[in-house]
C-alpha cells in the first residue's frame, strides 16, 4: 500500500495568528501617555482587550494613575511594571518614551480603542467556537448534547453582555407621536406591557403595566406573601392572555398549581386537598363546581413553569430565550404576533454566584444586569423576587427599604422598579412572642399599627398589607398603598371593589 503524499507548500501557514493590531495598541497607549483625558473616551476598554501582555500592564497602570487622581506618564507608569523587562532592545522605560514620542492625537483615540475592542471579542469568539468543536469531538456517548448547547448559548449571552453598541440618532419628534397615539388609542386587551393584578400596585409603580424590557424587583420577608402576590401577577398575566415563564428554586409544579386554583375559585388549598369523596367530604357540591369552573378559566393559561438549581445567571438567561422563542415560534406560525412575555425568577439569591467571593453588591449585579439585558433581548417584563436581607429586623419599623435588598443599596440600580410588601401583623406577632410585661406589649402593638407615617393615628394591621416602591421608573417612589390580605386563601384584594364594580 503506498502512503499517501502531502504537499506541504500548497497548505498555506500551518496556523493562523489570533486576530489583534499592536500599531493600534501602541497609538492609544501613547496618546493616553501625553494626554491623560485620552482614558475618558474609551471607557469601555479593559486591559484584557489589549492582545500583547505588556500592553494590558501598561493600560492598567495607566488607568489605575488616573483613577487615584494622579498623572499617568512614561515615568510614573513604568513603577507598575517589572524593571527587568525588555521589548527588543528596550527596556520598559525606553519603550513607554517611544510610545508617547509615537503617540497619535487624541482625536483617534476612541476610533483606535474601538477598533482594539472588537479584535478581542473576535479572539473571545474563536476560542468559544474552538471550544465547542474539541469537546463535540470529545464528548463521551452518553453526553448530552442540549447540555452543550446549553453551556455553549451561556458563554455566547455572557459576551454579548459585554459588547457595546451604537444605538444611532432617535427621532424624538417620532418617538412623542409614537407616545400620543398610543395613548389616544383604545388599548388592546393582550398589548402595551403585563398587566398588574391590583390597583394599588399600578398606583405605587405609576403605569398600569409592567413595561417590556424592564426589571423589577418584589422586595419582602420571608413568610410575608411574596410568593402568593406573584401567583396573581401569573394569573392576571395568564388571564390577559401573556405568556408566563417561571422559574424557581423554592417551589414544586403542584404547590404552583394548587395555590393559584385556591386564590381563582376562593377556597382554600388545605380545603382541596383533605377532600375525600369517599370519606370525609371537605367539599360540598357547590364547591367542586366553584373548582371546575376555576379550572376551566385556568385551563387556556400560557404558563410554563420550571424547576432549577445550582444554575449561574448566564444558563438561566440562555434558558428563558430558548423558552420564549420556543413560544413566539409557535405564534408566529399561526400568524399571530406574541403579547409581552412575563419572565418571574423565584428568587434572585439562589443564583449561583459568578464570584462567590465578590462583595454583595457585585454578586446580585451579575444577577440583575443578565436579567435586564435578556428582558431587553426578549421584549419581555422581568419580575425577581427578592428575599430581604436580615438588616431591617434592627429597626424599630421594618418598612423595606433599599439596603434590604439581596446586594444592599448598591443593586437598587439594576431595576426599573422594585415593589416591596410589608405586613406590619407578621412582624407585630413575632415581636409579641417576646414581650417581658404588658407595657412593652403595649408598644408592640403601637409601633406595628398599619399607617404611612408615624403621624398618622393607624389602623388595626389584621388581614392587611401594604405595598410600596423602593424606586419607581417616573415619579414619586414614596407612594405606598394599602390592600387586603386573605390569608384562608394566601391572596391580596384590593380595598377598591367597590369602586371598581361602578365601572
Amino acid at each position: 500500500m503506498n502512503a499517501p503524499v502531502h504537499n506541504f507548500a500548497d497548505t498555506g501557514p500551518l496556523y493562523r495568528e489570533a486576530p489583534n493590531n499592536l500599531e493600534a495598541e501602541q497609538a492609544i497607549l501613547g496618546a493616553m501617555l501625553i494626554n491623560n483625558e485620552a482614558v475618558q473616551s474609551v471607557p469601555f476598554l479593559e486591559p484584557a482587550h489589549f492582545f500583547e501582555p505588556l500592553h494590558q500592564d501598561i493600560f492598567d497602570g495607566i488607568r489605575k494613575m488616573i483613577t487615584g487622581g494622579r498623572v499617568a506618564t512614561p515615568i510614573t507608569v513604568k513603577t507598575f511594571l517589572p524593571a527587568d523587562h525588555r521589548v527588543g532592545n528596550l527596556t520598559v522605560a525606553q519603550y513607554l518614551a517611544r510610545l508617547a514620542a509615537e503617540a497619535t492625537s487624541i482625536i483617534n483615540t476612541a476610533d483606535y480603542g474601538r477598533a482594539i475592542y472588537d479584535l478581542a471579542i473576535r479572539r473571545r469568539l474563536i476560542t468559544i467556537g474552538e471550544g465547542i468543536v474539541n469537546e463535540a469531538f470529545d464528548a463521551p456517548f452518553d453526553h448530552d448534547p442540549a447540555l452543550q448547547i446549553s453551556q455553549a448559548e451561556e458563554h455566547l449571552i455572557e459576551l454579548a453582555r459585554g459588547t457595546i453598541s451604537d444605538d444611532g440618532d432617535h427621532d424624538h419628534v417620532a418617538m412623542m407621536d409614537s407616545v400620543l397615539d398610543r395613548i389616544q388609542s383604545p388599548r388592546k386587551a393582550s398589548g402595551g406591557g403585563v398587566p398588574v393584578p391590583l390597583p394599588e400596585i399600578a398606583d405605587v409603580l405609576q403605569e398600569d403595566r409592567l413595561g417590556a424590557g424592564n426589571l423589577y424587583g418584589l422586595l419582602g420577608a420571608s413568610g410575608e406573601g411574596k410568593t402568593s402576590l406573584m401567583l396573581q401577577f401569573i394569573r392576571t398575566a395568564a388571564q390577559a392572555g401573556h405568556p408566563v415563564f417561571l422559574y424557581s428554586f423554592d417551589q414544586r409544579p403542584e404547590q404552583v398549581y394548587l395555590q393559584m386554583w385556591s386564590q381563582e375559585c376562593g377556597i382554600s388549598v388545605a380545603q382541596i386537598a383533605r377532600h375525600d369523596a369517599g370519606g370525609r367530604r371537605s367539599l360540598n357540591d357547590a364547591e367542586m363546581e366553584d373548582l371546575r369552573a376555576a379550572r376551566d378559566r385556568m385551563h387556556p393559561f400560557d404558563l410554563k413553569f420550571r424547576r432549577v438549581s445550582n444554575i449561574k445567571a448566564a444558563a438561566l438567561c440562555a434558558l428563558a430565550k430558548r423558552d420564549v422563542t420556543t413560544v413566539r415560534r409557535r405564534y408566529e406560525k399561526r400568524g399571530e404576533s406574541m403579547p409581552t412575555p412575563l419572565i418571574i425568577l423565584d428568587h434572585v439569591s439562589a443564583v449561583t454566584a459568578d464570584d462567590p467571593r465578590a462583595d454583595a453588591g457585585s454578586i446580585a449585579s451579575a444577577v440583575n444586569r443578565p436579567c435586564k439585558g435578556m428582558a431587553e433581548e426578549l421584549g419581555a417584563a422581568w419580575l425577581s423576587l427578592n428575599q430581604r436581607n436580615g438588616k431591617g429586623a434592627g429597626r424599630k419599623v421594618p418598612r423595606p427599604i433599599a439596603e434590604d435588598l439581596y446586594g444592599g443599596e448598591a443593586s437598587r440600580m439594576d431595576y426599573d422598579a422594585i415593589l416591596y410588601l410589608y405586613r406590619p401583623e407578621r412582624w407585630r406577632d413575632m415581636a409579641l412572642r417576646t414581650a417581658v410585661d404588658a407595657k412593652e406589649e403595649a408598644d408592640i402593638m403601637n409601633r406595628f399599627m398599619l399607617r404611612k407615617s408615624f403621624r398618622d393615628p393607624g389602623e388595626n394591621p389584621e388581614g392587611m398589607a401594604e405595598i410600596g416602591a423602593v424606586k419607581v421608573r417616573y415619579g414619586d417612589s414614596n407612594v405606598s398603598e394599602f390592600v387586603e390580605f386573605e390569608g384562608r386563601y394566601t391572596r391580596y384584594v384590593s380595598r377598591r371593589r367597590q369602586e371598581a364594580e361602578l365601572f
